[in-house]
């Protein structure tokens, strides 16, 4: 059974969906419904189902919403982080902030909250015996957008690449917004963020380019798991909306 009361859990909610046009302008992506019950609700029950009982949230635009919608849930206890740059900065630098209040004696499960997915997609990662997990949706023959994160492996699953899909033509899957981290290569994930936002620059990354950077320059070994083709959809534009909804009927 798993069991995720013993994991620091986070969950990336700061940022604006500026290409969902006017849905985006009226509340935060983590709220968006599909089947009367918003992304944000729905990620926490799959949670709560596998015994997590606590939950840190980073939280910029339109914070008191996704706070008002999670105080709804009594099983667990949030803890809502404030991330004041949401406007400008990546989620690199919004899952670094992460670090003043992480648990060191955790590992870390980080979820984006603008997603969507079959529960065995996540079950396949928590089961797993592989310490660090980037979690993807394997490569299928559909049409994935030139700018989405995909990964490539080696034979062994090891990390080799994380890129647009336009800048590589051999992947192993789409990243798909769920990670499993392990304490100590957690700590030095922090570290090496914090080394490379001391350029202000870096600060506007995603966490998928700073990853790329970590994997790189450090050697650190993280792993993705093959074969996993069930249903994932990550809400970013109208068409994903659409998609999601004609995907995840009741």
């Amino acid at each position: 059974m798993i069991n995720l009361s013993n994991t620091d859990i986070v969950l990336l909610s700061a940022g604006m969906g500026k290409r969902l046009g006017k849905i985006g302008t009226i509340k935060p992506k983590s709220l968006i419904k599909i089947n009367n019950e918003t992304l944000l609700t729905r990620l926490v029950k799959i949670l709560v189902l596998r015994k997590a009982t606590k939950i840190s949230v980073m939280v910029g635009y339109k914070s008191q919403k996704i706070k008002q919608e999670l105080r709804k849930i009594k099983e667990v206890k949030f803890k809502f982080i404030k991330v004041k740059n949401y406007k400008t900065h990546g989620h690199s630098y919004t899952w670094y902030l992460f670090n003043k209040f992480w648990n060191k004696k955790k590992n870390i499960l980080l979820l984006h909250t603008d997603i969507i997915f079959n529960e065995n997609i996540l079950d396949n990662i928590l089961r797993s015996n592989t310490k660090n997990i980037i979690g993807i949706k394997s490569k299928k023959q559909h049409l994935l957008n030139p700018n989405s994160f995909v990964v490539q492996a080696d034979y062994k699953s090891k990390i080799k690449k994380i890129d647009h899909l336009k800048n590589l033509q051999k992947y192993a899957g789409e990243i798909i917004g769920i990670n499993k981290i392990s304490i100590g290569t957690m700590k030095l994930f922090f570290k090496f963020m914090e080394k490379k936002f001391r350029k202000k620059d870096n600060r506007y990354l995603s966490w998928e380019y700073v990853m790329n950077m970590f994997i790189n320059e450090t050697k650190v070994k993280l792993f993705i798991l093959h074969n996993q083709t069930t249903e994932w959809v990550n809400i970013n534009r109208v068409s994903d909306l659409k998609r999601a909804k004609k995907l995840f009927k009741i």
